[in-house]
């Protein structure tokens, strides 16, 4: 998906069956009614605090949604949202207004919490993982002290975990261009991404 998407359209991806993971650019201020409907494979979402209003029946009959992050930035959630998604779990921040859509919904929620942020790093690296191996061909490996720091560095109180797919933007990728334009790294190539004491480098 492009970076001008400024909405997704109703309907757009509705019936996209064999969709099993998306990334949805900060550019993107709403998600239309029916956006994401009857998925069957997409699974984990994570929802960019660009968003500010989630439509009807966005993500309904997405059997397989596990888990969606919606940050605060999203004050209007429609009816219907996550209809037929029985194994869904929202995670956000205590007292935001997707926790009091869930309560009102009994939709199944977990308050963000600074222990969560681990799974959702390894959600964004997952994600960095795919477009390296589509694209050069190239592997990622991180290693629990990296992680660590990338968690300590930017993990928030009181926005959780939303600054870390900008970090892992400015520090990982950033990083790991470089190297691919120094020619530091042949085609198939595992990049290492560690933690020197200090910052974060590539073995």
């Amino acid at each position: 998906m492009p970076d001008s998407v400024v909405t997704i359209s109703d309907w757009a991806f509705s019936e996209c069956r064999k969709l099993s993971r998306i990334t949805i650019p900060d550019s993107v201020h709403d998600i239309g009614e029916g956006a994401f409907s009857n998925c069957a494979l997409l699974d984990e979402v994570e929802i960019p605090d660009s968003v500010t209003r989630m439509d009807d029946c966005a993500f309904r009959g997405c059997v397989s949604l596990e888990r969606v992050l919606i940050p605060d930035s999203v004050k209007d959630l429609g009816w219907g949202l996550f209809d037929g998604c029985d194994k869904v779990v929202v995670y956000c921040r205590e007292g935001s207004a997707a926790e009091n859509y869930c309560r009102r919904n009994g939709i199944r929620f977990t308050p963000l919490s600074e222990g969560e942020t681990r799974k959702i790093v390894d959600l964004q690296l997952e994600d960095l993982r795919h477009r390296m191996d589509e694209g050069k061909h190239l592997k990622l490996d991180v290693t629990t002290a990296a992680k660590d720091f990338i968690i300590d560095s930017s993990y928030d109180s009181v926005y959780g975990a939303r600054p870390i797919k900008r970090f892992i933007q400015s520090r990982v990728e950033t990083l790991i261009a470089k190297a691919i334009i120094q020619g530091s790294y042949p085609e198939g190539a595992t990049l290492t991404v560690d933690y020197d004491g200090t910052s974060l480098v590539l073995r």
